[in-house]
């Protein structure tokens, strides 16, 4: 899947699930695709303020949640933000299974 697919295909999640404004999807789908995405995103939504879409795409995946992934400041952790982040991340996880077409080989440095 071509890189812009698949940054629309998780703004979708973002809005669907998470309340994330489609004003702001362009911005998300162009920072995405550069050579240097960001490593988190505010999206806001339903996490409000604290809510963060993070990217470890060019980074070793997070053992826990794998290459992308929701949070919010945990001083901020509501059930229902739980509940909406879990959603979220289950269905991230799964677009990551679905693949992007890239074969990725970490080494570790010591």
């Amino acid at each position: 899947m071509d890189k812009e697919k698949l940054a629309n295909k998780i703004y979708d999640i973002l809005v669907k699930d998470g309340g994330a404004s489609e004003s702001i999807r362009s911005s998300f789908v162009y920072d995405f695709c550069s050579a240097s995405p960001a490593t988190e995103w505010r999206f806001i939504g339903q996490l409000e303020f604290g809510g963060k879409f993070r990217n470890n795409s060019n980074l070793i995946p997070c053992k826990l949640h794998g290459r992308y992934y929701v949070d919010c400041y945990p001083e901020d952790l509501t059930k229902k933000r739980s509940e909406i982040i879990k959603k979220i991340n289950s269905k991230l996880k799964d677009l990551e299974k679905e693949g992007d077409g890239e074969v990725r080989i970490y080494v570790k440095l010591s």
